[in-house]
């Protein structure tokens, strides 16, 4: 991309338009800018509804995808404008989306390949690819003279290759971990029992973390406590998720029964809920 940025910038400033290195400045700018923005709105937006619809093994195929298209219409199309979007396009995906999918993977296997393997890949073997590329090129400037076409077309094939083995990696998870790449709602395990409290004492009650349990192997629970109807918590009452206790102060004198619901949710967006009913006695 650097030289088209320079051929271009050379143009500009042939017709008087831009001087080179401020079209240059403000070309990165703009173009970082742009794949930061969509990354953002994907990782927001979108991340977890793919999860959702077609599964983490599925949404590692959509990167590669992306390049064997990019790298095939820069070949067929070696315009300024085609490399700069196909570039933006790569770049939000890979940060968001990617990045994303390539973590989750991880999440049905076991303590030790996530403390350990993981930590290893993430380290050695993804540093020791980026001192790949940098070879590549090396090598292919200054013992093979490989100038922007030829890298375009080694670029082309690597996606093809890269595209092979994310549906090579699809089909392994799909074939070890079976339909939990799909995802499961929370399962209810535990009724809740109606609870009594005093009004004008400070009433703490502990919420079972077995309430619900996880179908999904490595997927976790969030728990919230709300008013039935989705209505909010009276400022007396505070729930504390990571005690799992509820909170009450009920004013002097107050009589009620108190509706709630208890919500489980987890990574793959799935909510469940259960009622909860405390009486209030004066």
């Amino acid at each position: 991309m650097a030289k088209f940025v320079i051929a271009q910038s050379k143009q500009v400033a042939a017709r008087g338009s831009y001087e080179e290195q401020l079209f240059m400045t403000e070309f990165y700018s703009d173009y970082i800018a742009w794949f930061t923005l969509i990354g953002l709105l994907l990782q927001v937006f979108v991340v977890a509804r793919l999860f959702r619809w077609i599964g983490v093994g599925a949404s590692i195929v959509i990167l590669p995808t992306i390049m064997v298209i990019n790298y095939s219409l820069i070949l067929f199309f070696p315009f300024f404008a085609v490399v700069k979007w196909a570039l933006v396009a790569e770049n939000s995906v890979n940060y968001s989306i990617q990045n994303t999918s390539r973590h989750a993977l991880f999440l049905p296997v076991s303590r030790e390949d996530k403390y350990l393997s993981k930590n290893t890949m993430d380290t050695f073997f993804y540093r020791f690819g980026d001192l790949m590329y940098g070879a590549s090129v090396a090598v292919g400037v200054n013992f093979f003279g490989l100038g922007t076409f030829e890298f375009i077309t080694f670029n082309a094939l690597l996606a093809g290759l890269c595209c092979w083995t994310a549906l090579a990696i699809r089909k392994r998870y799909k074939a070890q971990y079976g339909e939990i790449d799909e995802g499961h709602a929370p399962v209810l395990t535990a009724v809740l029992k109606s609870e009594t409290i005093k009004a004008g004492k400070r009433s703490v009650l502990t919420v079972s973390d077995k309430t619900f349990t996880e179908p999904d192997a490595g997927d976790f629970i969030r728990y919230q406590i709300r008013g039935a109807n989705g209505q909010k918590l009276p400022s007396w009452c505070e729930f504390d998720p990571q005690l799992m206790t509820l909170s009450l102060t009920p004013p002097k004198g107050q009589r009620q029964k108190l509706k709630l619901e208890l919500i489980a949710s987890d990574f793959s967006g799935y909510q469940v809920s259960t009622p909860w009913n405390i009486t209030i006695k004066a």
